[in-house]
């Protein structure tokens, strides 16, 4: 223990690169505990040991503000313009636009989890089940895959992704599309940003997060609602009526709608 040192704690750290940030500092957070409970006295609920908390001197990393960036309509519209029917960056995308799906999600997805106008899986991270109507798009480019493809995403001969392998490919691909900043996961907030701006409910936004809380459901509606306020605010003071409905949903934010209508049917 008298051995470990601070770069031991910055080394473990750097093991975490290519993942957010935050993962980097849980590291020295959980060793500062550790030598926090190893000099506590026994009688205490310690160790007793004599050592020094050389994890306080380890630098916390600058986490991204907000996390993952969160795709906008112009940037998917951008990545599907470049990206046209048929590409295997298409399909990856429109997979985790219609299910939010993530890369962990992505990769196990086979045609066995497809069953008529549905796809069905359980989340990676949570457990949670997932049941999602396949929108349009998607469909056309499933049935463009070839019959003998188990794996909706493969490389090689058929071979599976690993999930950190499918998230640096995906990345190239944003940075072909002219948006290196754009991620997958970055795909599910923006997604969920649209739900929640189209008045989706926590319930309605965890169903399609696959989460078992409505904790970050519940980021996403309060975060919608400030918008809409902020405009109905503005409209009152530029003479329009903030009760106003327009009609001009994009392609993209009419499925969207479709897909909330769908789920305000199930949590009824």
């Amino acid at each position: 223990m008298g051995r470990f040192g601070v770069e031991h704690v910055e080394a473990l750290m750097d093991m975490k690169e290519g993942r957010p940030t935050t993962a980097a500092n849980t590291v020295r957070k959980n060793m500062s505990m550790l030598f926090r409970f190893a000099s506590v006295p026994v009688k205490k609920g310690g160790l007793g040991l004599k050592v020094e908390n050389v994890a306080s001197y380890a630098e916390k990393r600058q986490e991204r503000e907000g996390g993952y960036h969160t795709w906008t309509d112009s940037e998917m519209a951008r990545f599907l313009a470049h990206h046209g029917p048929g590409t295997k960056a298409r399909l990856v995308f429109l997979l985790a636009q219609n299910m939010g799906t993530a890369r962990a999600d992505i990769v196990r997805l086979t045609r066995g989890h497809i069953s008529g106008s549905m796809i069905r899986y359980s989340r990676t991270k949570t457990g949670v089940p997932g049941e999602y109507p396949i929108s349009p798009d998607l469909r056309a480019e499933l049935d463009r895959l070839p019959r003998d493809q188990f794996l909706l995403v493969c490389h090689g001969e058929g071979l599976p992704y690993k999930p950190e392998t499918l998230g640096n490919w995906f990345k190239d691909q944003a940075v072909a599309a002219g948006i290196p900043h754009c991620t997958i996961h970055g795909i599910r907030k923006g997604q969920a940003t649209a739900i929640a701006e189209h008045g989706g409910t926590e319930n309605e936004l965890m169903a399609f997060l696959a989460h078992s809380t409505p904790d970050e459901a519940r980021t996403y509606v309060k975060k919608a609602s400030r918008k809409r306020l902020a405009k109905a605010a503005l409209d009152r003071l530029n003479g329009t009526n903030p009760e106003q409905v327009r009609s001009n949903l994009s392609d993209k934010l009419d499925t969207i709608a479709a897909q909330v209508a769908e789920l305000k049917g199930k949590n009824a």
